[in-house]
């Protein structure tokens, strides 16, 4: 068998080629392999794509046989670029992975601090693993992106929560995948400005578990854990967490999260295997909120760190179970055929904070939303002889009963502003149902004309009906009469690569994307808005090369045109409402640089330049077209320095530098925000089974917001984590 030497996976379709005998041999399945040559072989070559290549001397039988992935990632495997496995170097997109190896080192406590060291990417910390996301759009709450778990939407589209994440096992991750751009070709609505699929573990060739404690600043405590083996012909694999934070009541942050996976792959044959899985999670938080300029600036909350809370909360259940059947027919044709289930509950009272007006008897609302969502996706994928040519079809459709409820409460405010008690008022705001059926149909054809020139080109057909049902009496403030929407679109895209060798290529590509108006955007609140489905137009050009064997350098020049753009605008009355925009602008230049100057020595550079912009808007107060967007800071960079010396062998201790510049903060852009500096230092050590490991973050102990809002003629500052200390221990058998 040939194994991943960090994850025990087997790794399929690898390469093993007897020495002088001319003959190949690929691994099936399950890893495995039988030479089965006319001469036994002195040695073997063993080459997998992204993996250091092996060579073995034959000996007598050949039993495990352990790969380690290879430095450069320009030659790994990824699959969701197109559906389907292919090396990074023919996928004409911006895409980028977050291995297993950056994830093991990281010793991420959330998932921001993985996602952020990808080029381009700044996912918002909100606290407790609360967060917003920003990938070629501001820095926002909108639904232009897609989160996936194994190539499955993790929420139903069409109700989008920019929380999603929280419902993410991060301690049962094999890679992630972060397409940036409109997806929607393949995937779907709200894969505009990018897609994120998190790729779980699969069962281990090998028994194989571990265990890790960890405690860190603030009253951080997190227990991480994983099983996993094959025995005959079923794998099985079963992994999580459980993480809490407990402070004095008088700071209002306490936190805790169940998250556990389990996968179960049964191989009938060689040709036939059915993948299930199952994710649980359970989620708790205190809402603290944002703060006003002059208890940022004041460091209130450094120096006198007291909440004005005490009864905000957020919490979900979530729960997602799929079955996937894939069978190859020949080794040029398979099918997949997946049945998926995905309840979610997510309910909420929501923060006051100084920035709300409030009196010593002020009005606010507890909301829960919930849905249960049944569906399926068929695919097929064809190799044809000609031209390498390969095509890829499918289609998919779910039914998903969706219900919303939000009840007003009365809420009592202390002389000192603290927000201690509330009652009902049996007043209900919003009580509605909405059934979304959300079927599609995709293609894409990729072949290479003549040597070294590739052509994708795809299309993807969605069509969306929301089934609204008002159980309340319709009026401004309780909704519109029960109605039917529908959104329908035709998303194509064209890419080009041209392979120059020696990890050398350059990439173009065009691809549309689509989001359609979420549906408490258009059936709850003070008013219904007249929303149409977000546009965008995507033109893109790229390439990466290779030095020497030690590193890379990847580069992508985009423009996303928008048309209908979904902004939030605060109302007279005080409400924010979402507002189509007339058309707006982001163009921008993504760079990644990767080095390894010495085998202990590694150097890691993402960071964009990016400008969003108000082609045509009316913000409701004032014409802002030819402005910068709200929240869009220009420059936004994430570095890293590695060292892992050859004297203390296991040990590894890194340097990581964040940086978000100053941006305006509204439309009109009056206000603003400096942006800032943070540090991050990471330490390990292993040895035999053993490991520990202690990480300081924002070494400087820089008070700084992760994100500044504007509103109530006042910014809102959300404060990132002071200086943090994580430390853990963990232990592996095998």
């Amino acid at each position: 068998m040939v194994i991943d030497s960090l994850t025990k996976e087997p790794l399929v379709g690898a390469v093993i080629s007897p020495a002088a005998t001319g003959i190949q041999v690929l691994t099936d399945n399950a890893g495995k392999f039988n030479l089965n040559t006319p001469v036994h072989p002195d040695s073997i070559l063993v080459t997998y794509t992204g993996y250091n290549t092996k060579r073995l001397k034959v000996t007598g039988d050949i039993f495990n046989i352990i790969l380690s992935p290879s430095f450069s990632n320009l030659n790994e495997v990824i699959i969701s670029a197109n559906r389907d496995r292919q090396a990074r170097i023919d996928a004409p997109v911006a895409i980028s992975t977050i291995s297993q190896s950056a994830i093991r080192d990281t010793k991420a406590t959330q998932i921001d601090q993985l996602l952020n060291q990808s080029a381009g990417v700044y996912m918002i910390d909100l606290g407790n693993q609360q967060h917003a996301m920003a990938i070629r759009q501001p820095l926002g709450y909108n639904n232009y992106f897609l989160y996936m778990e194994d190539g499955i939407p993790i929420r139903v589209e069409g109700d989008f929560n920019h929380n999603a994440l929280i419902e993410v096992n991060d301690a049962s991750l094999e890679r992630i995948e972060i397409m940036k751009g409109p997806a929607s070709s393949l995937y779907g609505s709200e894969a505009v400005g990018g897609a994120v699929n998190f790729i779980t573990q699969a069962p281990s060739l090998v028994p194989y578990a571990k265990i890790e404690a960890e405690a860190g600043s603030y009253g951080l405590k997190r227990t991480n854990f994983f099983a996993s083996t094959t025995i005959n012909k079923l794998g099985l694999y079963i992994g999580g967490y459980y993480a809490a934070r407990n402070v004095a009541t008088n700071q209002y942050d306490d936190y805790h999260k169940l998250a556990l996976n389990f996968r179960a792959d049964y191989a009938f044959n060689a040709n036939t295997k059915l993948t299930v899985t199952a994710a649980k999670i359970n989620y708790y938080t205190d809402q603290k909120g944002g703060l006003d300029s002059a208890q940022f600036f004041n460091k209130q909350y450094v120096n006198d760190p007291i909440s004005n809370q005490r009864f905000t909360y957020r919490k979900i259940d979530a729960l997602r179970a799929r079955a996937t059947l894939d069978h190859s027919w020949t080794a040029n044709s398979q099918t997949s055929f997946t049945l998926y289930y995905r309840h979610n509950s997510e309910g909420q009272n929501p923060f006051y904070d100084e920035t709300y007006p409030v009196n010593s008897q002020s009005t606010g609302q507890i909301n829960v939303d919930a849905f249960k969502s049944y569906g399926t996706i068929i695919q097929h994928v064809q190799k044809l002889s000609w031209a390498h040519a390969k095509w890829i079809t499918g289609i998919s459709a779910d039914i998903s009963p969706e219900s919303y409820q939000a009840q007003n409460i009365l809420i009592n405010v202390t002389p000192q502003g603290v927000y201690d008690s509330y009652s009902l008022t049996g007043d209900m705001l919003s009580h509605f149902g909405a059934t979304l059926y959300n079927t599609a149909a995709y293609t894409q054809f990729e072949f290479t004309p003549f040597n070294k020139f590739k052509v994708v080109a795809g299309a993807r057909y969605d069509r969306l009906d929301y089934n609204f049902t008002n159980s309340l009496t319709p009026g401004k403030t309780t909704g519109p009469a029960d109605t039917i929407n529908h959104f329908a679109h035709l998303t194509p895209k064209i890419g080009i690569t041209y392979d120059f060798g020696n990890n050398r290529a350059l990439y173009a590509n065009y691809s549309l994307g689509f989001a359609p108006p979420n549906i408490t955007d258009l059936y709850s609140g003070y008013t219904v808005p007249d929303l149409k489905p977000a546009s965008f137009y995507n033109y893109e050009i790229g390439g990466w090369f290779g030095i020497s064997k030690r590193g890379y350098v990847e580069a992508s020049l985009y423009q996303l045109n928008g048309t209908n753009e979904m902004v939030s605008i605060i109302q007279p009355n005080g409400i924010s409402l979402a507002e189509n925009t007339g058309k707006t602008r982001h163009r921008g230049v993504e760079l990644s640089f990767n080095y390894n100057p010495a085998d202990e020595l590694f150097f890691r550079f993402g960071g964009t330049y990016v400008q969003h912009k108000y082609l045509d808007f009316f913000d409701g107060k004032n014409n802002v077209s030819n402005n910068l967007m709200a929240n869009s800071p220009p420059f936004i960079i994430n570095t890293q320095l590695n060292y892992k010396p050859k004297y203390i062998k296991g040990f590894n201790i890194s340097l990581e530098w964040q940086n978000v510049a100053a941006y305006y903060t509204d439309p009109e852009n009056q206000h603003k925000y400096g942006g800032f500096n943070i540090f991050n230092i990471r330490t390990g050590y292993h040895i035999s089974n053993f490991e520990i490991w202690a990480n300081c973050l924002n070494v400087a102990d820089k008070v700084y917001a992760t994100i500044v809002t504007y509103g109530y003629g006042q910014n809102t500052y959300y404060p990132g984590m002071l200086r943090t200390f994580n430390c853990g221990i963990g232990y592996t058998f095998l």
